[in-house]
């Protein structure tokens, strides 16, 4: 049984696949209803995982209750919500990363154009002042 898929930003309406990003799949004890990081060695596989060219990402898990994260440099760290794996079916979990805000993804065009616009109206006050200053 598996959890896979890939790991996206959406962008201008399509998705750009995230390379390197770690997914981490926990699973939930029955006994004590608890989340731990799932036993990968058992099965001969890693746990977290890395994310290839393609954002690709894949488990082969027994069945059970998991949820997993996944973590990029510059995006937002994700929490998927808990999902059941079954015997015979298969769960595909395609994740959206955000992009981490910064202080330059505020600035678009229109903003930057209405700050060297005030820059320059207060250059031309000073100017002026100042040639006002002289005159008299």
């Amino acid at each position: 049984m598996d959890p896979e898929g890939y790991v996206y930003q959406k962008m201008n309406g399509n998705e750009l696949r995230i390379k390197d990003a770690t997914v981490s799949l926990f699973v939930k004890d029955s006994s004590t209803q608890e989340f731990t990081l799932w036993p990968s060695e058992k099965y001969m596989q890693q746990n977290p995982i890395v994310t290839d060219n393609t954002g690709k990402y894949s488990f082969l898990v027994p069945p059970g209750t998991y949820y997993l994260t996944a973590t990029a440099k510059n995006y937002q760290d994700y929490k998927s919500d808990e999902f059941v794996v079954q015997n015979n079916k298969g769960i595909t979990i395609n994740i959206e990363l955000k992009p981490k805000a910064t202080w330059h993804s505020w600035l678009t065009i229109q903003i930057a154009t209405v700050i060297l616009l005030l820059v320059i109206i207060i250059m031309l006050v000073v100017i002026l002042q100042l040639r006002r200053h002289k005159l008299t």
